[in-house]
């Protein structure tokens, strides 16, 4: 057999050969890759004819013997034993009635309760946000089966390689060694981590899917990480076309399946994010949002002092029916991350907030009336300190002042305009309410 000198030629030798391993399996067959030929400057989609007219002069015996001098490559194009047997689809699915129970089967979790390992995953963020940082610790934690982030459970070890092309593999090694000594694991623990950090695939390419398909089944692969999505596209793809982009997601998808796949990708540029909350909606270019089985969404709860310390806010969740909404605070120079819950944090400081106008509030309060001795009434008061006396705060910061014994009420005051009201002073010393 010999293919032509593209992936669709490939594809046809697996194909015929599997054919006669399976009529004929005592056969015995060779695969002669004319580009195994130094004498033979092959270009793409090159044949058995091109490569015949190249040694026009030569006679046929001439060329079978030099055909069969070409090393035998038949085991590079045997399927692999562990391979998913392929079904055609028909499109018409089954009934309901056979796949009642499967509304009862346990979900598998890569990260329980997070992200479920037979939908596609999407991590998104805006740049600089940890994406990378976040990767790397759930890839470590895949492969070793040690907790996300030290908070989420990893139910056991899966086989992960990890394709990352905004770092060399310096840079990545650095990362992953500083998540596994967070964990006390030693180079010995990383045979189930695979890293790659020198050639990204281009994701609209089928050739090379399908090489890095093959590759993910030899190696018996559980879980590809991508990072990020952008790497991955080429100008063959409109990014803004969602049929373009789901096409090429769900193409890539089907060449991995069954196993998991996990794509970081950024936000818009000038994306603002609603309440401070990150939001499928605000992902990049088309029909990235619909891609996403889970998704990890990640915004800043305040500025970067490039510390090494951040503060970020993370919603996360899938067609599961899993959600979540946490505080991630990580320290990326001692690898360590304290995760509580959002919304009490939020609540937390809107309290604090509302504390301290308050405290600004009661202080302006007591400085004009230290003005005054002689006392003010409701509305001076109010309008020294720029608020309403029909305002809710405004009435609970003369009421406190007056509980701690601050200011005392002045019944009767003969205002400015000669009508009497009710005022207050500030409380001295042997002054009674």
């Amino acid at each position: 057999l010999v293919p032509d000198y593209d992936e669709a030629g490939n594809k046809f030798v697996r194909s015929v050969l599997r054919l006669i391993t399976e009529q004929a399996p005592d056969a015995t067959v060779e695969v002669k890759q004319l580009w195994d030929d130094i004498d033979f400057a092959i270009s793409e989609k090159d044949d058995a004819a091109d490569w015949s007219a190249f040694y026009d002069s030569k006679e046929p015996a001439w060329l079978r013997e030099k055909l069969e001098s070409l090393p035998n490559r038949v085991e590079g194009y045997q399927t692999l034993p562990d391979s998913p047997e392929i079904i055609p689809p028909n499109y018409t699915g089954k009934p309901a009635s056979e796949l009642w129970e499967k509304a009862d089967e346990p979900i598998p979790w890569l990260v329980k309760d997070v992200f479920s390992a037979d939908q596609p995953t999407i991590f998104g963020a805006k740049r600089k946000c940890l994406k990378t940082t976040m990767l790397t610790d759930l890839a470590v934690s895949l492969a070793s089966g040690l907790p996300f982030l030290g908070h989420f459970e990893i139910p056991r070890k899966f086989r992960t390689l990890f394709v990352t092309g905004e770092s060399n593999e310096r840079a990545a090694m650095r990362r992953i060694r500083r998540a596994g000594r967070k964990r006390n694991l030693s180079q010995s623990d990383f045979s189930e981590l695979w890293v790659e950090a020198i050639d990204f695939p281009k994701l609209p390419q089928p050739d090379q899917i399908g090489m890095m398909a093959e590759s993910v089944r030899e190696l018996k692969i559980e879980v590809v990480i991508l990072d990020p999505l952008y790497r991955g596209m080429d100008g063959s793809i409109n990014a803004s076309n969602l049929f373009e982009v789901g096409d090429c997601l769900g193409n890539f998808m089907a060449a991995m399946r069954p196993v998991p796949v996990i794509i970081a990708h950024h936000f818009r540029k000038n994306t603002e994010f609603q309440d401070g909350i990150p939001d499928l909606d605000d992902l990049a270019q088309a029909g990235i949002a619909e891609f996403a089985g889970n998704f990890w969404l990640v915004a800043r709860n305040g500025s970067y002092d490039g510390d090494g310390r951040h503060d970020l806010a993370v919603l996360y969740g899938g067609r599961d029916e899993q959600y979540g909404l946490k505080r991630l605070e990580f320290d990326e120079r001692a690898w360590s991350a304290t995760i509580t819950d959002l919304t009490a944090h939020r609540e937390h400081v809107r309290q604090q907030k509302e504390n301290e106008k308050v405290g600004q509030l009661l202080a302006s309060i007591m400085k004009e009336l230290s003005r005054t001795p002689e006392g003010m009434s409701e509305s001076a008061i109010a309008d020294a300190v720029s608020q309403k006396k029909t305002r809710l705060p405004f009435k609970n910061a003369i009421t406190e002042l007056e509980e701690r014994g601050s200011i005392i009420c002045i019944p009767k005051f003969k205002a400015g305009n000669g009508q009497y009201c009710k005022a207050w002073k500030v409380a001295e010393l042997g002054d009674k309410q």
